[in-house]
């Protein structure tokens, strides 16, 4: 799935677009489902199997400044800018967060943090640091364990 940006035309004439497709980049290899801006700027996507994305927000500015004529460029440096989370949190095969679709996205410019919802879960991010805060299944039972301690065995 890709992420189109769209520039809006401040001098509206009656036959001109009011909007213009700006900057545009693969960001899935599935659809895009949820899309919402953190507190920091950084653009935060998600997709089916659980992949959350986030584009920075410096690679989405520096791309957005480059001209029409470059705007390839601009793409790919806004898709290698990516930083998948899923990926992040997965520790010998083991990962802490849902496999299901990532339906609903929502930024907490209060505490900074980002919640991304399935239609099982859902995980709660610290968007400045981008790491995984906790996980909680539909009956609100924390899911995360890496962050219990861990108890070793006494006998």
């Amino acid at each position: 799935g890709k992420i189109r940006s769209w520039k809006m035309d401040q001098t509206l004439s009656d036959d001109s677009m009011p909007f213009k497709e700006g900057l545009s980049w693969t960001a899935h290899k599935g659809p895009v489902l949820s899309l919402v801006m953190s507190s920091y700027g950084d653009l935060w996507s998600g997709s089916e199997g659980g992949v959350v994305k986030v584009w920075p927000w410096e690679a989405v500015e520096k791309s957005l400044s480059l001209s029409s004529g470059e705007k390839h460029m601009a793409a790919l440096l806004v898709e290698r800018a990516h930083i998948d989370l899923r990926s992040q949190v997965t520790v010998n095969g083991v990962c802490n967060i849902s496999s299901s679709d990532v339906k609903a996205m929502l930024s907490d410019h209060a505490k900074g943090r980002v919640w991304c919802g399935t239609s099982l879960s859902f995980s709660l991010w610290d968007a400045r640091t981008k790491e995984l805060v906790k996980v909680f299944n539909i009956d609100g039972q924390i899911e995360n364990r890496a962050e219990m301690p861990v108890l070793q065995d006494q006998a």
